[in-house]
């Protein structure tokens, strides 16, 4: 059994024998063996009828002290009651920023290794995620810092502890653990007793001093809340030395500090265990670890959700219950019988002597095993795909996991009864909490030669068959989604925050201060033009369309976030201009076959050289990004009132107008504001160039529109830096303008997703495929609905007959239909309307 795989032995046991059978353990002792839910129910239930083995609890005690794992069931009963109410779902939730930030300084520690590394490196994360869940539970248990991240030189407690519960080292075979054994019976020291010894006694100095100092800072300061800390050990004491408590129902305090070593022993393996199984998972099912980062960057909730933020994170609900129940860490839980008693059963079940019984008989002494991690995986509980991993499952349970006893989520993982886990919620959120930061911010992968399994020493470890001692390496890329949780990709409510926080920048005070970076530019490109030009009086074919993205891709790094890209001067030499062009390859020739490849292989997580080079270019986009940020802000911050941080970019403005936020909560996170570089590359470049393409298109096929044009703008005797009023006074360029945004928008149609059933009121009535006239239009949630921009554009029962013919005049004398036109600007749709109507429209206009 030390050997096998974890559960898998069971498994077959049942399989074989049945829901209930016995078997024999060491020097011919029986032990029961039942996962019928009836009889689960009915032991673990009964805590004074069916208490832990005395020998376990004897064994705990002896390294965890007198806490609430080895109690025994009248002390367990008083220590559980003072304790409750440090784990309810309040002092949980004050407890979720110690949990966020130490997940994101594992996130940012790991970032760091990755520097410069698109291609990732393989990383033992087992080591890691043992180092943040001590410090999470060094800090939210009793109030210690180990510093385990920090990598500084090794905390004396942390030390010790390891030493004791080491789940790295290779477990020792048969033989020499009961040579150890015997050993301990007859009092002979080994060696590793007396280390043993020692890591206990450093342990009990360090612990016993937090006790006392905890109790001497809360008798000194009764009634001031200021002075209780949030840890669990601090309201425990304050608990404890309550008047409503019986003198005779405080815990010493021995079982106090029991309680230190029981949650570093119950609150932190364990919970890494159980998030090492979680990653494992996602390297195993690339279309959850996809879907779920997905879920996540789509929430907009920044670098610290709340607890309710991550509650409402459906997806990852079903996540973390799957790995909960597939990958339980403690597989299984033993019972004593205390007196002679009969187990009901809810499944009667033929004895060895071919008797159909209706109860298990047990003996006063007899040992139960209940193994958790079976009925977590039973077949005709779950159904047939019982052993798959499915987060979907969730969404639709069968009737017969309605009926599972357990603490949490109709799952045994947590147990059931009075010796159920206390501390169930803090070890979800906790999981939670790393998971939202982590796969957020990479992607994992496994090689694929590795065959993992489960092994149980103490909890349930992920060991590689190739290896001698637990642990797992995985090869971590970082994530970067171009656009990112900026505000073309987030969804309503995150849309909705970080509008608010931009509607500023991009107001006419702010776009007209930005006139002459734009006229820079554009006499820069006309001034390269004519030097062109400068020998060649007949002229000269240019190909116009790359010197457009170069200098509207100067303007939007200039005006955009204070970035010059020099693209005009020499558009190969910049880091930033280069992985973005490569990223927005607009001449790029994709085939069918090329965009299936690309869209299997990346479902697959099968990387292509494609891929590796567009995480590159994602990669120096975020870095450059990332310090372009930084910068902005610790000039912000550190003088508010300097000429240099007066900056006139968006993303200084943004940036400014983020932080003078009163409400945290509706801040923009850094990544969201790092999503906006992203945004404005985007939205505020191709599809200006590729406009004013366009316009020129125009003028060639219009030659007298050309030359009306140009008779404007000569008679108008503007110096080569225009104001914006002055560009807004120029009439008829307003409407060559308006004219080439309605017969040419770059962006044809948008998309629409029905959150809900409903019916859309139409405007006309309609015949629909069954002949009935109809006055609204039913879709259901799910439903996808596309709007053609450009055909809307050019309607003619909108625009007239002439709809489809380039006629700037058209704007001087309007059909009335066209009043009726929504549209963020001019009666046309190019920037289209409502809440997502294009926030840059005046910027893209005057440029």
């Amino acid at each position: 059994m030390q050997d096998a795989q974890t559960g898998d032995i069971w498994e077959r046991w049942i399989e074989k024998y049945g829901k209930t059978f016995r078997w024999r353990r060491f020097f011919g002792a029986y032990q029961l063996c039942t996962i019928d839910m009836r009889a689960m129910n009915y032991v673990l239930s009964r805590n004074a009828l069916f208490p832990k083995p005395k020998m376990m609890r004897d064994a705990l005690a002896k390294v965890l002290g007198e806490g609430l794992v080895s109690a025994a069931p009248e002390a367990h009963k008083r220590q559980r009651r003072i304790m409750n109410p440090a784990f309810n779902a309040p002092h949980i939730r004050n407890l979720v920023p110690i949990i966020i930030c130490k997940s994101n300084q594992l996130r940012d520690m790991w970032l760091e290794r990755l520097r410069d590394k698109p291609e990732g490196e393989t990383i033992d994360v087992l080591y890691g995620l043992t180092c943040a869940t001590l410090d999470i539970i060094g800090i939210a248990g009793f109030g210690y810092e180990f510093h385990s991240l920090e990598g500084v030189d090794e905390d004396e407690l942390a030390k010790a502890f390891m030493g004791i519960f080491n789940s790295n080292g290779e477990a020792p075979s048969v033989i020499v653990l009961l040579f150890l054994l015997l050993c301990e019976k007859i009092g002979i020291p080994t060696e590793q007793s007396q280390r043993q010894k020692a890591n206990l006694a450093t342990i009990r100095r360090i612990g016993m001093g937090i006790v006392n100092d905890k109790k001497m800072v809360l008798q000194e300061n009764k009634g001031d809340d200021e002075c209780h800390g949030r840890d669990l050990l601090t309201l425990l004491i304050k608990s404890n030395i309550s008047s409503e408590v019986e003198k005779d129902q405080i815990m010493t305090d021995e079982e106090i500090f029991g309680q230190i070593s029981t949650f570093l022993a119950a609150g932190h393996e364990t919970t890494s265990s159980a998030l090492v199984w979680a990653l494992y998972a996602l390297t195993k099912h690339h279309d959850v670890q996809t879907k779920l980062r997905q879920e996540l960057l789509s929430a907009g909730l920044g670098d610290e959700p709340s607890m309710e933020d991550l509650d409402k994170l459906s997806y990852l609900n079903n996540f973390v219950r799957e790995v909960s129940r597939v990958y339980a860490v403690v597989p299984m839980t033993a019972r004593e019988a205390d007196c002679d008693a009969v187990i009901p059963v809810g499944e009667s079940y033929t004895d060895i002597h071919g008797n159909v019984q209706n109860g298990i008989r047990v003996r006063k002494g007899d040992s139960i095993v209940i193994p958790l991690l079976a009925m977590n995986r039973a077949k005709d509980v779950w159904g047939d795909d019982a052993l798959d991993f499915k987060p979907e499952r969730w969404d639709n349970l069968p009737e017969t996991v309605k009926n599972m006893p357990g603490a949490w989520s109709h799952l045994m993982t947590f147990l059931h009864g009075p010796n159920a886990c206390i501390g169930y919620r803090f070890s979800i959120i906790e999981m939670k909490a790393l998971l939202y930061s982590l796969v957020r911010a990479f992607e994992f992968d496994i090689d694929p030669g590795l065959e993992i399994i489960g092994k149980c020493a103490s909890d349930s470890l992920p060991w590689a068959t190739q290896s001698a001692a637990a642990g797992l390496r995985m090869r971590l890329q970082p994530h970067i989604s171009f656009e990112g949780p900026g505000i073309l990709a987030a969804d309503e409510e995150a849309h909705k925050r970080q509008r608010r926080i931009m509607n500023p920048a991009f107001g006419a005070l702010h776009i007209r201060n930005l006139l002459p970076t734009f006229a820079a530019k554009a006499n820069q490109l006309r001034d390269i033009w004519g030097d062109m030009l400068h020998n060649s009086p007949e002229g000269e074919t240019i190909d116009v369309f790359p010197w457009l993205t170069r200098v509207t891709l100067d303007v939007i790094g200039l005006a955009g976030f204070g970035y010059d890209f020099r693209s005009l001067e020499d558009g190969d030499k910049d880091e930033l201009s280069k992985a973005y062009t490569e990223l927005f390859n607009s001449n790029q020739d994709l085939s069918v076959l090329i965009v299936l490849k690309a869209l299997i292989c990346g479902y697959l997580g099968i990387p292509t050289k494609d891929s590796r080079r567009f995480k590159a270019n994602q990669a120096t986009i975020h870095r450059i990004g990332a310090g372009l940020v930084q910068d902005k802000k610790a000039l912000l911050q550190e003088d508010a009132q300097s000429e240099e941080s007066r900056g006139r970019d968006l993303l200084t403005l943004l940036i400014k107008s983020n932080l003078a936020e009163a409400d945290n909560r509706q801040a923009m996170s850094e990544e969201e504001v790092l999503g906006q570089i992203s945004t404005f590359l985007a939205a505020g470049h191709e599809t200006t160039s590729s406009t004013t393409a366009w316009a020129l298109y125009a003028l060639t096929k219009h030659p007298e529109v050309q030359v009306k044009l140009r008779g404007e703008i000569q008679r108008a005797h503007l110096s080569d830096e225009p104001s914006m009023d002055e560009l807004d006074g120029l009439s008829y360029l307003n409407n060559f303008v308006r004219e080439v945004l309605r017969v040419y928008a770059v962006v044809p149609f948008t998309g629409r997703e029905v959150a809900h059933d409903t019916v859309i009121p139409a405007g006309e009535s309609f015949t629909d495929s069954r002949g009935g006239i109809q006055v609204g239009i039913r879709v259901r949630k799910g439903d996808s609905v596309a709007i053609p921009v450009l055909s809307v554009n050019r309607a003619k029962d909108v625009w007239g007959e002439d709809a489809m013919d380039f006629n700037p005049d058209r704007w001087s004398n309007l059909p009335d239909a066209v009043k009726e036109m929504p549209g963020v600007w001019g009666h046309i749709l190019t920037f289209l309307h409502g809440p997502h109507a294009c926030i840059g429209f005046r910027f893209a206009v005057e440029e």
